[in-house]
């Protein structure tokens, strides 16, 4: 016969506390003294006992246990990156995560008319589900916080983003690009009128050609001169460095100022200058 499980009296009387002492002491309450919460911890550990979180929840009024609705498999980018993210930050408050998910009309249905949420949780999260009223006034009847997510819900809180604020910003860094296109540009014309300079210029333009990766492109080049100065977007501008030091056009590769990412593409910023080894015979 398998022996019976501890109960919260036995764990009382191995700790010598009375049975309230002990759910106070496993609730983390305050009003019980640290050296008290020791030694009913180490009495519930040796007798294998632990709180159930419905139990808990009868005292404390609160499951530990917030409820996710989403639409669609949940294998999805979004789906699978909200839940990611939600389950990491649970876990780090030491709470529970329950998943509901609709696929079809039927399970949509069933979900509104038995709200299984109800009394299973201490707050439901809306994952880009799009509600109807009636669906909406059957949540508010939970009595619960309701938080939306990825939508915009009068009266509630909600998590969105802004599209036209980030339309504004993509417009405003297209601007951006166009302008260092234009002064690209104007650097080119003013280099390809001197000729003096203009054989070097070709030469250093195509050797820049030749080792910039794919992954990286110059917005501005300047040439001052012996020095060739460079800058740009790239996966990873450490990896230039060594690239131009395998030419022998350039000597001395070094970065003008640090490396910055580029917040909406992701991609490194980068200024880099370089020395013009002496060519023989111009």
């Amino acid at each position: 016969m398998p022996e019976p499980l501890a109960t919260m009296a036995d764990v009382a009387a191995r700790a010598g506390v009375s049975v309230a002492t002990v759910s106070r002491a496993l609730r983390g309450s305050e009003l019980v003294a640290a050296a008290t919460v020791s030694r009913v911890r180490a009495a519930a550990d040796e007798l294998g006992f632990s709180v159930s979180r419905s139990a808990s929840g009868l005292a404390t009024g609160r499951l530990g246990r917030i409820a996710v609705l989403v639409g669609g498999a949940l294998h999805t980018w979004f789906n699978g990156s909200i839940l990611d993210a939600i389950y990491g930050r649970l876990h780090q408050a030491d709470h529970e995560l329950s998943i509901f998910r609709i696929l079809s009309q039927d399970e949509r249905t069933d979900f509104f008319t038995t709200l299984p949420a109800r009394r299973n949780a201490d707050a439901i999260i809306v994952a880009s589900f799009a509600l109807t009223r009636a669906e909406r006034a059957r949540l508010d009847e939970l009595s619960m916080p309701v938080v939306y997510l990825n939508q915009r819900a009068r009266g509630a809180p909600s998590v969105s983003i802004d599209d036209v604020a980030a339309a504004r910003a993509e417009a405003e860094e297209s601007l951006a690009m166009r302008d260092r296109l234009e002064q690209l540009t104007r650097s080119a014309q003013f280099l390809a009128g001197d000729k003096s300079r203009q054989p070097m210029v070709v030469r250093v333009l195509d050797e820049l050609t030749r080792l910039v990766p794919d992954q990286a492109y110059i917005t501005q080049f300047d040439l001052h001169d012996q020095t060739v100065e460079v800058q740009g977007f790239a996966a990873t501008a450490s990896d230039l460095i060594a690239v131009l030091e395998q030419s022998p056009l350039f000597k001395a590769p070094e970065f003008r100022s640090p490396v910055t990412q580029d917040r909406r593409s992701g991609a490194e910023r980068f200024h880099v200058s370089v020395e013009l080894v002496s060519q023989e015979g111009g």
